[in-house]
């Protein structure tokens, strides 16, 4: 179990060794506007050309004092117009403190640790400590204070760590990516995890113990007229008519494997007749109904009424 740093002396002494490493790993620096909930300032910011950071201390009345520590990505600087934050590790000056997420520890080692507690900043709908202790790959740590109450944090690195200022980006990008999915509205977060994250969802979802499923839906499917289908890969021909390239295998009869696709989708009101269907393999019938983007609308559209018109 870690040890909390929790003296003002000590405090005061890591965030100085902080500030040295730190520094050293990003030496360039400038004067940049920051944003944040409530406003913006002037700041020194140190960056290369990864990730950036910037730092006060914070000892305003009615405020928790703190060391205000915060990162962006360094690829977004612009001197011009305010930055956005995307974490912040902030150590309270002294004590212990769930308003202040991050956290000073020692191991049994002796190396002082480099905790979070795991909640995002900047607000969002769904961006909770909960959602991102689901979504990041590492493990929740125990820390002990001075009195006795024990908090879950996560180990972002060592303050002597080679690589410091790597694994705080590291540490950031998934605060990142969490934000950018919830902001997506997809359902389907696989394409922002890393692969470590990945594993350890599975490695998860293997460990649950799973019982058969069984589920009764009542589905609503409009009926088609098999001779329209039919007209559409009589037209098509064997070849896709987005992609234009043949079909991507034969059926077992002999003739090209093509799917018929409805340009305006009938769940929507769109007519089952020549006009309104085309021929596509089953890459590009995908692409339709996940994308469906305009220009491909347009492009089917057009080569459907030419169909129709023609034959």
């Amino acid at each position: 179990m870690l040890v909390a740093i929790e003296k003002r002396s000590e405090v005061q002494k890591v965030q100085g060794s902080f500030l040295k490493r730190i520094h050293e790993e990003l030496a360039q620096s400038g004067q940049y506007t920051v944003g944040y909930q409530g406003g913006s300032r002037q700041l020194e910011l140190h960056h290369d050309e990864s990730l950036w950071f910037g730092h006060r201390l914070i000892e305003e009345e009615g405020k928790i004092p703190r060391y205000w520590n915060i990162f962006g990505h360094a690829a977004n600087l612009d001197l011009t117009k305010s930055n956005n934050i995307v974490a912040q590790l902030n150590f309270p000056l002294k004590g212990r403190t769930k308003q202040v997420q991050g956290i000073i520890a020692k191991d049994a080692q002796g190396q002082v640790c480099l905790l979070h507690r795991g909640k995002p900043g900047g607000g969002g709908k769904g961006l909770t400590r909960d959602a991102f202790l689901d979504w990041t790959s590492r493990e929740l740590v125990q820390v002990q204070f001075r009195s006795g109450e024990i908090d879950d944090a996560l180990l972002i690195c060592t303050l002597d760590s080679p690589s410091l200022a790597s694994d705080l980006l590291s540490f950031i990008d998934e605060f990142d990516t969490l934000k950018k999915y919830l902001k997506s509205g997809q359902q389907d977060p696989s394409e922002f995890l890393t692969l470590a994250q990945l594993r350890k969802r599975a490695r998860l979802n293997v460990n649950v113990n799973k019982k058969n499923k069984t589920t009764t839906q009542t589905i609503e499917v409009r009926e088609r007229c098999e001779n329209v289908k039919a007209i559409a890969l009589k037209h098509a021909d064997g070849t896709c008519q987005l992609c234009d390239r043949p079909a991507p295998f034969k059926k077992t009869n002999g003739t090209p494997f093509l799917e018929v696709h409805h340009i305006k989708w009938l769940s929507k009101d769109g007519p089952d007749s020549e006009e309104n269907v085309i021929g596509l393999c089953p890459n590009c019938h995908k692409r339709m109904h996940i994308l469906n983007e305009q220009s491909d609308v347009n492009k089917l559209t057009k080569r459907a009424l030419a169909f129709a018109s023609s034959h």
